[in-house]
């Protein structure tokens, strides 16, 4: 989407740059393109309309792959202008230069649109999950904990704190349900999702088993935002990370 976020800019930038001087023209356009203007509410209306939109390319291109739905009334908006504009043109009816400005936005609905309906596969996500700034925050947004160890029993949790060793857990797997948002009192993005794990083994049989483990997986601040915008149910993540206990 980072091309459809410097075409909406792009967009967007050029559209205020053109309407914008309007609103100090209404006596001169009546003169440079008789008539004479006589309903100035049509005039200022439209300008303000499209002022508005232009508005709405900047938001667009501000976060593309988040507002992807918007850009279908964008498209419509550009078009509508540019179909009026030639078919008004074709009569004698439009001054050169407004054609001019409707073949610029065909150029632009020409350039947006396999952005908009091309149908893209998500790439797996690396997430690193980041920590509350509180332990009372981490408390409050954590699910029940999460111990993997691998055989005998698992580690006593104040054994853990005083030891010196590393905390960092590789999870590769598909996300069961799309995530829940949510957000601490102090306006922190928190992320809550889990995701499934499978192996295969040999019973005492020496039959093949499938076993799937279920991960509860917690995201903070900006990657809990990528969580939001990007992660849906069925996806496969890599994630890296590291435990905590509430």
């Amino acid at each position: 989407m980072k091309f459809a976020k410097i075409v909406f800019w792009l967009a967007g930038t050029w559209g205020v740059l053109m309407l914008t001087p309007l609103y100090f023209m209404f006596q001169q356009i009546g003169r440079i393109h008789p008539p004479i203007i006589t309903h100035p509410e049509y005039y200022y209306g439209f300008i303000g309309v499209a002022l508005a939109w232009q508005l709405a390319f900047l938001v667009i291109g501000a976060d593309p792959a988040r507002l992807r739905p918007m850009m279908i009334p964008a498209i419509f908006e550009k078009c509508s202008f540019a179909a009026a504009a030639f078919a008004l043109g074709a009569q004698g009816r439009m001054p050169q230069e407004i054609l001019i400005s409707g073949g610029i936005d065909l150029l632009f609905v020409r350039v947006i649109s396999p952005c908009v309906f091309s149908k893209q596969t998500p790439r797996p996500t690396t997430l690193l999950i980041h920590e509350a700034q509180s332990a009372l925050e981490m408390r409050d947004a954590l699910p029940a904990p999460i111990l993997l160890f691998s055989g005998g029993a698992p580690f006593d949790g104040d054994l853990l704190l005083m030891a010196k060793s590393v905390n960092k857990v590789i999870l590769l797997g598909n996300v069961g349900k799309d995530p829940e948002i949510k957000s601490t009192t102090s306006g922190i993005a928190v992320a809550n999702f889990s995701i499934a794990t499978s192996e295969r083994f040999k019973d005492k049989d020496g039959n093949w088993q499938d076993r799937t483990e279920w991960h509860n997986l917690v995201a903070f601040q900006r990657v809990a935002e990528i969580v939001r915008d990007y992660v849906k149910k069925g996806n496969k993540l890599y994630i890296e990370g590291s435990l905590r206990t509430s």
